[in-house]
């Protein structure tokens, strides 16, 4: 059963960013043809306009308003011009306080800026033309540029040591060159966001006021038989996000589950920023852990076979571990996708799932290899 009790948005197949209803699940093909179903926390966006530039603060530039197609397909975006003369020229918006601002940026005819954050002190230079993250304006930006199609870049303005409180978009006419500089150039802007969580998660449009996206929460209670009670085997295929694992650090992140309805009895899939663990849990007792080193791929394939003498685990095509002091699990009847039951607030899948499959029997080592093989 899929739950989400608000609108939210998802990139289809056509590459362009689309809102769906309350209650709709999102199958997100940003980086699998086929698609996958996107699982993600509560967010909002605390950016009251995040399609309107004209409401940010101005300094030797100016806003044209729905100029081109924007990433969700219609004439929305906004053209940022700036004219500087041996100064400097910004847009800037204050906002609540928070550790990740993103927007979409296309580039016209100025091929470097400088986003710079207010309260954490600090910015970074993008090559937006060229997809290159240029050099530090004090400490303690990140910046990560991620491919939105059509020319399009998503802008991702991460804090490690401080909140944002307002964002600054410079014009530069090279990495390191943004005050007293002369230029007339500018670069088409859309779909700011600003976010209370330390990553960033798909795109919330607001219109004056802020809006938040409600958690996504997949789970099905099955039928007796369905989920082998003293063997079986449990896949699933997901995307992998070390930066999000990174930043939900202590809390590990969470695949999927099968259990008894609650974190008594259970296995479940989980990571942190460098590894990947099978977990097994029988009256409360943690009976197997089993874990390797996450693997760079962007996509994690992993399965755990169980039987009353052995847990094994499988990670992209490899045998990571055997565990033979164990106790199975009692009751299984429930499978959560991107969660676990009791654990829904801070170990939420982060991405996308592609496949969660189950055998009612253990099935081979040989078989395993073939089946997690990337």
């Amino acid at each position: 059963d899929f739950s989400r009790a608000s609108k939210a948005t998802v990139i289809n197949k056509d590459g362009l960013i689309e809102t769906v209803g309350s209650g709709q699940p999102r199958i997100d093909y940003k980086d699998d043809s086929k698609g996958a179903l996107l699982l993600e926390p509560q967010r909002t966006n605390l950016i009251t306009y995040s399609e309107d530039f004209s409401q940010w603060g101005k300094l030797n530039s100016t806003v044209t308003s729905d100029l081109i197609t924007s990433p969700d397909g219609t004439q929305n975006s906004d053209l940022i011009n700036y004219n500087t003369s041996s100064n400097s020229g910004y847009i800037r918006l204050s906002h609540s306080a928070s550790q990740c601002v993103s927007f979409y940026v296309k580039h016209k005819d100025m091929q470097w800026l400088m986003v710079y954050g207010s309260g954490l002190g600090a910015g970074k230079f993008v090559d937006i033309e060229n997809s290159v993250v240029g050099s530090d304006v004090g400490s303690g930006a990140n910046i990560q540029i991620i491919d939105a199609g059509n020319d399009w870049k998503r802008i991702i303005f991460t804090s490690s040591s401080a909140n944002i409180t307002q964002t600054s978009i410079y014009a530069a006419t090279s990495d390191g060159s943004y005050s007293s500089i002369t230029l007339i150039a500018g670069v088409y802007l859309w779909g700011a966001q600003s976010e209370e969580g330390s990553y960033p998660t798909s795109y919330i449009p607001t219109q004056g006021s802020a809006v938040t996206r409600l958690a996504d929460t997949c789970r099905q209670t099955v039928p007796d038989g369905v989920i082998g009670q003293t063997e079986g085997t449990m896949f699933i295929e997901a995307e992998n996000n070390p930066i999000a694992y990174l930043f939900d650090a202590p809390n590990n992140v969470i695949f999927g589950s099968i259990n008894s309805g609650n974190y008594l009895n259970n296995f479940h899939f989980t990571t942190d920023s460098s590894n990947i663990y099978v977990y097994c849990n029988s009256g409360g007792t943690l009976y197997a852990a089993i874990g390797t080193n996450l693997p760079s791929s962007s996509i994690l394939k992993m399965a755990v076979t169980y039987t009353s003498s052995a847990i094994k685990f499988f990670v992209n095509g490899v045998l990571a571990g055997t565990d033979t002091s164990l106790n199975l699990p009692i009751g299984m009847n429930q499978i959560d996708v991107g969660h676990m039951n009791q654990q829904l607030t801070t170990q939420k899948m982060r991405g996308g799932i592609n496949k969660l499959i189950l055998f009612d029997k253990e099935i081979t080592e040989a078989e395993a290899i073939a089946l997690t093989q990337v």
